[in-house]
């Protein structure tokens, strides 16, 4: 039976592991629409990060939360989980936001990572739109000395509210020192 309440069960994970060794997480567009870089409203943007060392057993495990929740079978061993050492100078953490099984754990460990941050911050959201408490972290962040840097899309969207919402934010946040960079070349 259908469940309209249940409508907007779905996922935006967006993740590829390749042997084990290498992730790739963040925007995949893989239609017509993400043929281009933002020129107009019938071409959009994203972007996706490539990561190796543990933070892919990480990926792997959402992707594997996933599988479980749709064939009830758990993924595991060697076949598909190699141990994986330490790649570069950097710490990544991967964090699993499932509002049924954790509430805003992606939340929450944003803020803690805007209060944790000492040098620079940069957020990339396509639907900038944050809480007072991550507009107020990102503030105190900034009277701390942390660069403060947000990328948020250009002229055209998806979901234009979301633009009339981010403007004025981005204007008061950029009155205390904040960069904001527009994604599209328009």
């Amino acid at each position: 039976m259908l469940n309209p309440l249940a409508y907007n069960h779905r996922t935006h994970r967006r993740i590829l592991a390749v042997d084990g060794h290498i992730g790739f997480v963040g925007g995949a567009g893989l239609a017509y629409a993400w043929d281009g870089h933002a020129e107009d409203s019938n071409r959009w943007r994203d972007t996706m990060y490539e990561v190796s060392g543990p933070v892919v057993r990480q990926l792997q495990e959402s992707f594997n939360d996933n599988w479980q929740e749709l064939t009830h079978q758990h993924l595991e061993g060697k076949t598909y989980f190699s141990k994986l050492s330490s790649m570069g100078a950097l710490t990544a953490h991967s964090v699993l936001g499932s509002l049924k099984k954790k509430p805003d754990t992606i939340g929450s460990s944003f803020l803690l990572a805007l209060r944790a941050a000492k040098h620079s911050i940069v957020i990339f959201h396509a639907y900038f739109i944050p809480n007072r408490a991550i507009e107020k972290a990102i503030l105190e962040a900034r009277q701390r000395g942390v660069r403060v840097e947000i990328l948020i899309p250009g002229m055209h969207s998806d979901m234009p509210i979301c633009r009339a919402v981010t403007v004025p934010l981005l204007k008061r946040l950029m009155s205390a020192g904040l960069r904001s960079m527009n994604s599209s070349r328009t």
